[in-house]
């Protein structure tokens, strides 16, 4: 059994506590059984362990209205891993209709 479930006899639970996103994460499967003096009965259950995505901690607003002749910028929220585990943000910058940008827009790839 993974070191991060643990049985508990008294109370005849599992306690399921990963703490390592990189090597808890995975399916695993827990077997035993109910003994008497003359017969057995086996069990089994899978215990899944996931990765939540990184998630930014506010919502994102959903468009930007921007006057001719002002400026605009949008910053995006902090973002987090709830495992704490390394991640990036990748974009990808079109119109709405789907085109490259206009000249008049600029993506500043140094203020990502």
């Amino acid at each position: 059994m993974p070191n991060f479930i643990s049985y508990d006899p008294i109370e005849l639970k599992y306690v399921i506590a990963p703490t390592r996103p990189a090597t808890d994460i995975g399916k695993f499967n827990v077997e035993g059984s109910l003994t008497d003096t003359k017969l057995e009965t086996s069990f089994k259950f899978t215990v899944i362990i996931f990765n939540d995505p990184p998630y930014f901690k506010q919502p994102l607003v959903g468009s930007v209205t921007v006057s001719v002749g002002y400026n605009q910028t949008y910053i995006l929220p902090q973002a987090e891993d709830r495992e704490g585990q390394p991640f990036k943000i990748t974009y990808n910058v079109k119109t709405a209709a789907n085109g490259p940008l206009p000249s008049f827009i600029k993506f500043s790839e140094a203020n990502k």
